[in-house]
């Protein structure tokens, strides 16, 4: 669609008195890359549970995350909680990130709801 071209992605996050602060892709690079020595990162890993966050997982990628899950575009609310369900479920049973994402995936493909199994490829 056209407004998807000029959408842009920010990050909603909230400091530690409860003061909401708004961070395009920018500002959350510039903050990101503000923090440990290069090389190293405390991020394992990194789930952006929101439409057309890709841009924003390009920022915990290159502040050194080893796995970034995130979403190409809109997503239907019901196939990103489906998703998020099975991968967490997968998480909790000690499986692998890549694992984990790959099973959810799988959920999402395999849904009884045709309308959501499209939605599998915009999980990234």
């Amino acid at each position: 669609p056209a407004w998807a071209s000029s959408h842009r992605v920010s990050l909603l996050v909230e400091d530690i008195s409860g003061c909401k602060h708004v961070l395009n892709a920018g500002d959350l690079a510039d903050l990101l890359g503000a923090g440990p020595r290069p090389g190293t990162s405390p991020y394992e890993a990194v789930v952006l549970h929101a439409c057309h966050s890709e841009q924003l997982a390009r920022c915990f990628i290159a502040a050194g995350a080893r796995f970034v899950v995130a979403c190409a575009g809109a997503v239907f609310d019901a196939a990103a909680r489906a998703f998020l369900r099975a991968f967490l479920l997968a998480m909790v049973a000690d499986v692998d990130v890549p694992a984990a994402f790959a099973s959810a995936q799988r959920a999402i493909r395999l849904s009884p709801q045709p309308g959501l199994r499209a939605e599998a490829e915009r999980f990234c």
